[in-house]
């Protein structure tokens, strides 16, 4: 077993390129071919304290170093500072330790050390270790080129964003991310959300009961695996007029977005008591989110904004909140960061560190108490709690940890729909607080699992 070394100093050199390309000229890295040159070290004779194998110096020796100055630090992607230093390939917290022996930090990350892309000297693969508190061992394992080659697919695709500004140039708390940070939202990513959407209220459409009347029964398009559709550009889409959402600047932008484009339908309720956002909801709780932050305004980035407030789209058709536990309480209602609005449950898009769309079901009552609620990654929650349902779980290995897509989340739902394990009358999705406890049985558990690859 062996490193696909070219292919490694391919990919890892077009990431470098392409940040460097995006740079204006006085922001320009300095760049050095090989890591040992700059270092000043003698590749075949580097007089390291850790012996590193033919394979990595083969790609040590090969890969461009961005060479830190003063004020300037191009880093590898927003959570990667590069390649470690000579005294940072075996971190002071491995010294002394049998089971680390074998290990290296090939790229440094930016959280507490030690945390990057650690390299194994005896299967040359490598795995990512998000905080000291991660063990090696228990990650999973990759290819160098495969985990490289995600990260420039997220560079290509816009995800990882090459920015001069934000975090700024000579902000010393920026430093370790010079020159990156993650788009809160593509618009690939708008667009499945809206796609996902509009086949969801499509299928809840069709079941209403005028238009199963004038179908002479439920539509049958003879195809069993339907997938949602594209929607047709031409539709006239907006669940709520950009004139209302620009009086709340402090709604989080993909919210904005989000109210403003997705299909309008002719129904109230989207999910077992949760309705679709309309004007009176918007209203009240733009106001008070505009109250918690008054210096919000549209022309802020959300990536410049110090806490991104968490925003109710789907509410609970009944106001109260009566949270169970201390956890609950201390995540959903600390004086210091309030996260509830409008006094209601529901599902709350929570802004995370890769997607402005991570959401979060909260229900009036606690899952999880049978053992039975299945998170994306297929285990099940640990501790019962009232959002405990469509939690996502362990991700990609080689990524930060996010919260689960919204899209994800339709998706679920228009199954729900699909398989008529949701009734549909007048007002759109029938039912209450029983269907959802069905996410905690042994028999209908995996119907609320989210499948969705990141």
């Amino acid at each position: 077993m062996g490193m696909d070394v070219g292919k490694c100093i391919e990919l890892h050199n077009s990431v470098v390129s392409h940040a460097s390309s995006k740079l204006p000229p006085y922001h320009q890295p300095k760049v050095e071919r090989s890591w040992f040159a700059a270092h000043s070290l003698d590749a075949s004779s580097p007089d390291l304290d850790i012996e590193i194998d033919d394979d990595l110096t083969a790609f040590l020796s090969g890969i461009n170093i961005v060479i830190p100055e003063d004020h300037q630090h191009l880093a590898f992607t927003p959570f990667l500072i590069g390649i470690s230093a000579p005294n940072e390939l075996q971190p002071d917290m491995w010294e002394g330790i049998d089971e680390y022996k074998d290990f290296i930090l090939l790229y440094k990350g930016t959280g507490h050390d030690p945390s990057g892309l650690v390299y194994s000297r005896v299967t040359h693969q490598v795995c990512f270790v998000r905080d000291p508190f991660d063990e090696p061992r228990e990650r999973m394992w990759g290819d160098l080129d495969a985990v490289l080659e995600l990260y420039l697919r997220s560079i290509e695709s816009g995800k990882f964003v090459v920015d001069a500004e934000h975090p700024g140039f000579g902000d010393g708390d920026g430093l370790v991310t010079q020159g990156w940070r993650v788009a809160e939202w593509t618009e690939k990513e708008l667009g499945q959300v809206l796609d996902i959407w509009d086949s969801l209220v499509n299928a809840i459409t069709a079941r209403l009961p005028e238009s199963a009347a004038a179908s002479g029964g439920k539509e049958d398009n003879g195809n069993e695996g339907s997938q949602p559709k594209k929607r047709r550009k031409t539709e006239n889409v907006g669940l709520i007029t950009v004139d209302i959402l620009n009086k709340y600047p402090a709604i989080p932008h993909f919210a904005r977005i989000f109210l403003s484009r997705a299909k309008k339908p002719r129904f109230t309720s989207i999910a077992p008591q949760l309705d679709v956002p309309n004007e009176a909801f918007i209203h009240r709780v733009g106001a008070e989110l505009q109250s918690r932050y008054p210096d919000a305004s549209l022309a802020t980035p959300q990536h410049d904004l110090i806490d991104c407030p968490p925003f109710l789209l789907f509410p609970w058709r009944t106001p109260g909140v009566q949270l169970v536990s201390q956890d609950e309480r201390d995540r959903w209602q600390s004086p210091r960061k309030p996260s509830l609005l409008d006094n209601r449950v529901g599902l709350y898009l929570l802004p995370d560190i890769i997607h402005a769309h991570a959401s979060t079901l909260l229900l009036p009552f606690q899952l999880g108490q049978k053992g039975h609620v299945v998170m994306g990654d297929c285990s099940t929650v640990d501790r019962p709690a009232q959002d405990a349902l469509y939690r996502h779980g362990k991700c990609n290995p080689f990524m930060p940890d996010h919260g689960t897509p919204l899209a994800a989340i339709l998706v679920n739902w228009w199954e729900q729909v699909e398989n008529d394990s949701w009734d549909v009358n007048a007002s759109g999705v029938d039912g209450g607080e029983e269907l959802w406890k069905k996410a905690d049985t042994e028999e209908d558990a995996e119907d609320f699992q989210t499948s969705w690859s990141c």
